[in-house]
């Protein structure tokens, strides 16, 4: 039997992370980090094989500089992280992809939309 794909969600909202856990677990095994604080705590703790990060986190560290910092370490930067957020400026999708975000969908997102992009770009990290 094949192992569950592991999820990490990094969001602050509760709301959110209420719905993404009520989804996203019949797919993955889903762990949540509601702040940047604990970020590198949850990532040193599985292998994960996606990341979901909201750009805006309510504290100084946002979803862009954890990006960033994930992308830069030779450990972690083939993780793919998707970038859901509200912030739908054509200089925030900039920023998120200057970061090394893999892909950046707004808000709202129809959840099936975006199980449909986790897969795809889990598969295409495999391949």
């Amino acid at each position: 039997m094949e192992t569950r794909k592991k999820l990490l969600i990094v969001e602050d909202d509760q709301e959110t992370i209420k719905f993404y856990n009520l989804f996203f677990r019949k797919y993955f095994e889903v762990d949540v980090c509601p702040n940047g604080t604990n970020f590198f705590e949850h990532l040193n703790s599985k292998d994960y094989d996606c990341i979901i990060i909201d750009i805006a986190l309510t504290e100084e560290i946002t979803g862009l500089d954890i990006t960033a910092k994930v992308k830069s370490n030779p450990k972690y930067s083939h993780i793919p992280i998707i970038c859901v957020t509200a912030h739908i400026k054509q200089i925030d999708r900039q920023n998120a992809f200057n970061a090394g975000v893999d892909l950046f969908v707004a808000k709202p997102v129809p959840p099936h939309e975006l199980l449909a992009k986790i897969n795809l770009l889990i598969e295409e990290k495999k391949g």
